[in-house]
């Protein structure tokens, strides 16, 4: 026996505006921007390495070099190293995370620094730091792989920077940037045991600033 719908009805007009609504929120909503976690693309790091321990190097006759396809731009003391980024994972909420570098960094010790600054002569002693991991605000830090074994270099007390969301060109990037890098116990004690001498634990290395798309 089919009894009376009691419950009110919805007209189909108003059912029709409602999917429509509905429509129109998700596709004014870009696609992952719910998402806290979000895979990187390619980018940049810059860092620019400290003038006053880069000028302490250079008397002690050691030199950075860059490995492919890092570059590094010399001007006197002032030193700055460019390494691409090759991806990694970014937190939008507690903005922490970890970015991937291609290149390295490779000081090398000569009997002298020559002009113009940087360039050695004499016999070379080298020391790489090749993949390379900027953990950002993650208890992993930061680390490079020496000699083989991959080992923590740099440290920061708060190894975060400031962190910003960017739109270029319609594509959202990361901006991070005065990440406070200063050299290890290890990093140190592996550059003075390859090459004879180099930073102190604590000297600072320099300040870094990361650019890189979300995905």
């Amino acid at each position: 026996m089919n009894r009376p719908h009691s419950g009110r009805r919805v007209p189909a007009l108003a059912v029709t505006l409602i999917t429509l609504a509905s429509l129109v929120v998700l596709l004014l909503v870009p696609a992952g921007a719910g998402a806290a976690v979000h895979t990187l693309g390619t980018g940049s790091a810059t860092f620019k390495l400290d003038p006053a321990i880069t000028a302490n190097l250079f008397g002690l006759a050691i030199a950075p070099y860059p490995i492919s396809p890092a570059s590094l731009t010399l001007g006197g003391s002032n030193v700055t190293l460019t390494m691409p980024v090759r991806g990694g994972t970014w937190n939008t909420t507690t903005e922490h995370g970890t970015f991937l570098l291609r290149g390295g960094l490779r000081y090398v010790r000569g009997e002298s620094v020559v002009i113009p600054p940087g360039i050695l002569s004499g016999e070379f002693l080298p020391f790489a730091m090749t993949a390379w991991r900027a953990g950002i605000g993650t208890a992993a830090g930061f680390s490079i792989v020496a000699n083989g074994t991959r080992t923590p270099a740099f440290f920061d007390e708060q190894l975060r920077g400031t962190a910003s969301i960017v739109t270029r060109n319609g594509h959202r990037f990361v901006k991070v940037t005065s990440v406070q890098l200063f050299f290890n116990d290890a990093s140190s004690i592996a550059i003075k045991n390859d090459i004879g001498n180099g930073p102190n634990p604590r000297d600072p290395f320099g300040t870094a600033t990361f650019l890189v798309r979300l995905l």
